[in-house]
């Protein structure tokens, strides 16, 4: 799997928990979540305000970590290194023609 295509797996899961796993910017280290997009819980702020940035813009995916005590986390999409499908993790690969 290409990683355009785990992105575009992960944003049609349609609110489905999805496993990821990817490198955290911070500090490189590996992180694995199960996490899922299309949560409106829990969201701080007055109706309608959102983050001070676009993710998308800084190469992230922001979803909501399904690990009790977690909330919202986001992923670099450059660091996702495999994706859980229907229980099975597959590798991501850089396409040759879109390296990272």
């Amino acid at each position: 799997m290409t990683r355009q295509q785990a992105i575009e797996f992960i944003l049609a899961s349609n609110g489905r928990i999805v496993g990821v796993e990817f490198i955290k910017r911070s500090d490189g280290t590996i992180r694995r979540m199960q996490c899922r997009l299309g949560v409106t819980s829990h969201l701080k702020g007055d109706l309608g305000s959102g983050p001070a940035y676009n993710a998308r813009e800084h190469g992230l995916l922001t979803v909501f970590d399904m690990a009790p005590g977690k909330g919202y986390r986001s992923i670099p999409t450059e660091g996702i290194t495999q994706v859980s499908v229907n229980g099975t993790w597959t590798a991501v690969q850089d396409s040759p023609d879109n390296p990272a």
